[in-house]
């Protein structure tokens, strides 16, 4: 129901979203995901049993966890968003490192499994995060 009440951001800094009126079926092994768009050289899905949201590797159908749900997922985006761009509030190399480690806090507060996986969507991201990169 999220998703078509809700829905996610029209746009967003991180995932290309599908055409809804195309999205497909993703069949791995035993599990099946509703693909929802594309974060770099994954694939973004939802799993049609558990609703978690999941990333598809490209390469290698590697399942990464992202998301507890559609809606933590949305929650996750606009908090990313929100804080975009990435201004250290102390200078130089440390003030990136802090600027992740605030979104780290912020990323757990709203889905404490967010950043179960490591490396994985969220780690990477604050890895980035903490070196410069969503600063502009």
């Amino acid at each position: 129901m999220f998703l078509a009440n809700e829905g996610l951001p029209e746009q967003d800094l991180l995932v290309e979203y599908c055409d809804w009126q195309n999205v497909s079926s993703i069949d791995i092994g035993s599990n099946s995901f509703l693909s929802i768009g594309n974060a770099g050289d994954e694939i973004l899905g939802i799993d049609t049993t558990t609703a978690r949201v999941v990333a598809i590797s490209r390469i290698d159908a590697d399942i990464a966890y992202i998301a507890s749900s559609v809606i933590t997922f949305a929650a996750l985006l606009e908090a990313f968003t929100r804080r975009y761009p990435f201004l250290p509030d102390k200078s130089g190399p440390d003030g990136f490192v802090h600027a992740a480690d605030e979104f780290k806090s912020e990323l757990q507060r709203i889905d404490a499994s967010a950043l179960s996986e490591d490396p994985g969507f969220w780690n990477d991201l604050l890895m980035d995060i903490s070196i410069g990169d969503y600063c502009e």
